[in-house]
């Protein structure tokens, strides 16, 4: 059984704004995600995007309009994607190094007895 949750892919589903801001010359623009974002893929949005709002579910742009930010939807849709690849990355080093040092406890346990004075130091 995997120890990893592969979450569902993650993509940017809708853009809004306050209708109370729009006639402003910025305001602010909130990115809605498809699902929640794990812990991993805040982190690297964080990273990736430090002019912007992480949330739980949705990245907030301050100082924007609507129209730039719809003209710059790929870009987006590419950061988003390169955060979900950077935590996919990170959680199966996560994954690795939790295996290897349960590897390692093993090795250095295989071949004591079975008594718990075998296993005292």
């Amino acid at each position: 059984m995997p120890l990893t949750h592969r979450h569902p892919g993650l993509s940017i589903t809708e853009l809004a704004v306050d209708p109370a801001h729009v006639g402003r010359t910025t305001y602010p623009v909130r990115l809605r995600l498809s699902r929640r974002l794990a812990p991993h893929e805040t982190e690297a949005l964080e990273a990736l995007l430090s002019d912007a709002t992480v949330e739980q579910q949705s990245i907030l742009l301050d100082e924007t309009c609507l129209e730039d930010v719809a003209r710059e939807i790929e870009t987006w849709n590419r950061a988003v994607e390169r955060a979900e690849r950077i935590a996919e990355e990170r959680s199966g080093a996560d994954v690795r190094h939790v295996t290897e040092a349960s590897d390692q406890v093993l090795k250095e346990h295989r071949g004591r007895g079975t008594t718990p004075e075998s296993y005292m130091h």
